[in-house]
């Protein structure tokens, strides 16, 4: 459908994210519903007009990550349907950052509620839990806004659904409205204003860092002789497993995973 509502109004780099399970698969929530696909896929030129990858670096961020992983790999996780247009004030419905949000949150959960090291539990409780107990986030929000005609985001929701074909996917617009008009114009427009989780969300937390660049097209070109990511390391000698991956759609469009154009990455 060309470039989507929401990937245009975020006015970002990057427009989809997944998580690294390894050095050759990622898993990430889609059009498809929640699927692990080939990092060649996730970065290939029919999905992707580049990427990044981002790691966690907060306190025990290795067996954080392997948590992560763990959930991840087998599933293990809260299944919130996937939407687009997901608020980050609640979790009725989450974005593909969302998602990965959520994962590192409820691995940090599950260490702690697990862990038989006192020194391992005192110190993730510190770093990781607000008064109450629970599991802060790690992340924060942008407040998101786009104008058009009156109905603007019944369209957007429309041709999200057009999109999307599974149980685990569930488009709405979470936001608010407000209709502005202006006296001198004669005119009014619909304002839709929501609070979202964006692969910047990351890039200004203290406890993710951006570590690689990917250029689609040199990536193509390395996975032609059947090497590259799955023995490539990132910076720093650290292996991909656990990295958080964002990706931005082929030549400003929407990326798509399993040869279907999916909404789900927007967010």
């Amino acid at each position: 459908m060309g470039k989507s509502i929401l990937s245009m109004v975020i006015n970002e780099t990057y427009n989809h994210a997944g998580l690294a399970l390894d050095a050759r698969q990622v898993h990430h929530i889609e059009a498809n519903g929640y699927e692990t696909i080939s990092l060649t896929d996730f970065f290939s030129p029919n999905n992707a007009n580049g990427g990044a990858v981002f790691r966690f670096i907060g306190p025990e961020a290795l067996i954080i990550c392997a948590e992560v992983v763990q959930l991840a790999r087998c599933g293990d996780y809260l299944r919130i349907p996937g939407n687009p247009f997901s608020t980050a004030n609640d979790l009725r419905t989450v974005s593909c950052n969302e998602f990965v949000h959520e994962l590192f949150r409820q691995a940090i959960g599950r260490l702690i509620s697990k862990t038989e090291d006192i020194f391992l539990f005192f110190k993730l409780v510190e770093a990781y839990t607000d008064s109450a107990g629970d599991v802060k986030n790690l992340i924060k929000p942008r407040e998101i806004q786009f104008a058009g005609p009156g109905g603007i985001t019944y369209v957007a929701e429309s041709l999200g659904r057009m999109e999307a074909d599974h149980t685990d996917v569930k488009i709405k617009f979470e936001g608010k409205l407000e209709l502005r008009c202006d006296a001198w114009e004669m005119g009014c427009v619909e304002i839709g204003i929501l609070d979202s989780y964006t692969p910047n969300s990351f890039l200004q937390s203290q406890l993710f860092k951006l570590v690689d660049r990917i250029d689609s097209s040199a990536y193509a070109s390395f996975n032609h002789y059947h090497t590259g990511w799955a023995t490539r390391r990132s910076p720093l000698g650290h292996s991909l497993t656990g990295n958080f991956l964002v990706r931005r759609g082929p030549l400003g469009q929407d990326g798509k995973s399993s040869g279907k154009r999916g909404p789900l990455g927007r967010g």
